[in-house]
């Protein structure tokens, strides 16, 4: 059996669907957490002494780095949403998949 026709189930559309649902999830956790760190850096930014600018650009970089990727996999989930619905759509259409 090919790689590809390893997927082409109900419970690989199933697993995209599932991937495609926590994605949002897991982009707000990253993002609150990126909110966390720079507000304790905030808070302890004077204590910091020389290294204070040091880490405050590195968290800017890391923010910026964050909203960027948040912005890249945007359209992912809809995507990942398309493809198990195609698989379904497949399937329905020819529901054994066999190694031939």
């Amino acid at each position: 059996m090919s790689n590809l026709k390893k997927f082409l189930t109900p419970q690989g559309a199933q697993a995209l669907r599932d991937f495609a649902a926590a994605m949002p999830v897991a982009i707000e956790n990253i993002s609150q957490s990126t909110d966390k760190l720079i507000n304790v850096y905030r808070s302890t930014a004077e204590d910091l002494g020389a290294h204070s600018d040091s880490f405050g650009e590195m968290l800017d970089y890391i923010r910026k780095a964050q909203e960027k990727a948040a912005e890249a996999i945007e359209e992912l989930p809809k995507g990942l949403e398309v493809t198990a619905s195609k698989i379904d759509a497949y399937l329905a259409k020819k529901p054994s998949v066999s190694g031939n």
